[in-house]
């Protein structure tokens, strides 16, 4: 079995401000496979990236402590919006959209990268 072949990669550099704070958008588009969080000179940041046009959170951690990929994840939603649970989970996120990427408590004037990987 081969290393995973991804059609795009696309890296956002964020640097934070004296509160430790950075916020970014960046347009999407692909089915997101993994995104991963290079921390660089960042301290366990807060890390949330939201789609900008939907609202919707496509991933949320809180202090990071290493370079770490995430699968991306979203719930099937049932007829009324709401998520539905159990076995409806869709692990693939296909997108067209800008996201907002923001930061928070990465540190004074620190550094790191979100790559996106997507097909």
């Amino acid at each position: 079995m081969g290393t995973p072949h991804y059609i795009r990669h696309i890296v956002k550099s964020l640097t934070t401000d004296g509160s430790g704070d950075a916020s970014e958008d960046l347009v999407v588009a692909g089915v997101i496979r993994k995104i991963f969080i290079d921390l660089g000179t960042l301290t366990t940041p807060n890390v949330t990236i939201i789609d900008k046009d939907t609202g919707e959170t496509i991933l949320g951690v809180t202090g990071v402590a290493a370079d770490t990929p995430y699968q991306v994840k979203i719930l099937a939603k049932g007829t009324n919006g709401s998520n539905l649970t159990g076995d409806h989970n869709i692990y693939t996120l296909p997108c067209a959209t800008t996201v907002t990427i923001t930061i928070a408590s990465g540190g004074n004037i620190t550094t790191g990268e979100v790559e996106f990987y997507l097909d």
